[in-house]
């Protein structure tokens, strides 16, 4: 009796500690998104550039200098200078409209890597899934097979089968063993795939949902608010920005200069001067640029880089609506295929197994005959979880490119 209550105490704690370990695809999705590296990473980019934003208006340092020498007469007189240079305002405020652009872009890239580790982490929870129900029906064939070959050695003991007939039901257990392996094994590297996208301590695993397709009706929604397309059109405006900053540089510098100096000897005014005496002066200038110069080869460059931009946001608009619409049709006629094998072929599948092994049995049939209808039952249930699988795939394909 104490041995039964262990017995029983252990599974009900090893099921619970499954359960324990099973996740919902929402929170696969919020834990993937705050525990991934590269959107940590592209969160302190948006930090960084929104720090850099206030470096827009930064002006060039202040130079200070110090004349010693016969500067007005023979004798030896000092002279302290201090002059800044500043950019034409206009130039400010575009490299303010380029910092701000550039710190848009830094949040799009966050907003397009999130959408895509989305659609990641669901495709995987959606493989799993599918895969284990593949296991289950291998498990089954499996079972199956194995008293099959255990009734054919018996029979064969009995003499009422020979060697080829046992031969054959041992090889095809061996081939659904392999298989089984196969299928094992991808288990087992989309599991860790999906632990390595939440990046979590404890183990976790997708918990078991309604994988039926449904007749959700995808609303049309303006795909140009997709996070990759809105991050196509900043490049656009990064590129005019910049543009427009190397324009301004032709605008011409202003020079603010301010001196104090000594004059000694008689000065204009017949007065002796000593050299404590000091004058002070002010000075402006402006720089004139040169419409010759490098400048106007990076202005023409800075022009080509928005056309580029331009093109590669077209090119990205009808890719992604061709996209769209390729996922919307083929998900469409997946729905129908398996729509017609829910209503024809699987309903008839235990009975095709049922009547195939009562005939057998009773020796109606041969193992081949048997075989044959074996195969065609499990090959009707694996065209079903493949065409569940690329519903699953196309749904999630459809959710992020509608992602806003």
């Amino acid at each position: 009796m104490k041995k039964i209550v262990c017995i029983w105490t252990v599974l009900f704690c090893a099921l619970i500690s499954v359960r324990s370990n099973e996740i919902s695809l929402k929170n696969a999705i919020d834990s993937a998104i705050a525990n991934n590296q590269t959107i940590k990473n592209q969160r302190l980019l948006v930090e960084y550039r929104e720090t850099l934003k206030r470096a827009g208006y930064t002006v060039e340092q202040a130079v200070l200098s110090v004349d010693y020498g016969q500067i007005n007469s023979v004798y030896s007189d000092t002279k302290m200078s201090l002059t800044q240079r500043y950019q034409f305002p206009t130039v400010y405020s575009k490299q303010q409209s380029l910092l701000n652009e550039e710190w848009n872009a830094a949040i799009l890239s966050k907003d397009v890597s999130i959408a895509q580790l989305k659609k990641t982490v669901s495709d995987i929870y959606h493989a799993i899934l599918i895969l284990r129900r593949k296991e289950h029906i291998l498990l089954e064939a499996d079972s199956m097979y194995r008293e099959y070959v255990r009734i054919s050695r018996v029979r064969l003991e009995k003499g009422e089968s020979n060697i080829l007939e046992n031969s054959f039901h041992e090889i095809e257990r061996g081939s659904i063993q392999m298989q089984l392996q196969e299928l094992k094994n991808a288990l087992r590297i989309h599991e860790l795939q999906f632990q390595l996208l939440l990046n979590t301590s404890q183990q976790y695993t997708p918990a078991s949902i309604d994988l039926e397709h449904n007749s959700q009706i995808f609303e049309q929604s303006d795909i140009a608010l997709h996070p990759l397309l809105r991050q196509g059109r900043q490049s656009i405006e990064i590129a005019k920005a910049q543009q427009e900053l190397e324009q301004s540089r032709f605008l011409p510098d202003i020079l603010i200069g301010i001196s104090n100096h000594s004059i000694q000897g008689v000065g204009a005014d017949d007065v002796l001067y000593p050299a404590s005496r000091r004058f002070n002066s002010f000075s402006i200038g402006i720089g004139i640029p040169h419409p010759f110069g490098s400048q106007s080869a990076i202005i023409e460059a800075s022009k080509t880089a928005v056309k580029i931009s331009e093109y590669e946001y077209d090119y990205a608009l009808k890719k992604h609506q061709s996209e769209l619409q390729s996922a919307l049709n083929g998900r469409d006629s997946v729905i129908s295929m398996m729509q017609s094998m829910k209503k024809m072929q699987l309903p008839i599948i235990e009975k095709v197994r049922n009547a195939a092994n009562v005939q057998y049995t009773s020796g109606e049939i041969t193992y081949l005959e048997w075989t044959m209808a074996m195969h065609q039952t499990m090959t009707i249930q694996t065209q079903y979880l493949q065409l569940l699988q690329t519903y699953h795939e196309l749904t999630n394909t459809i959710n992020y490119l509608q992602q806003q």
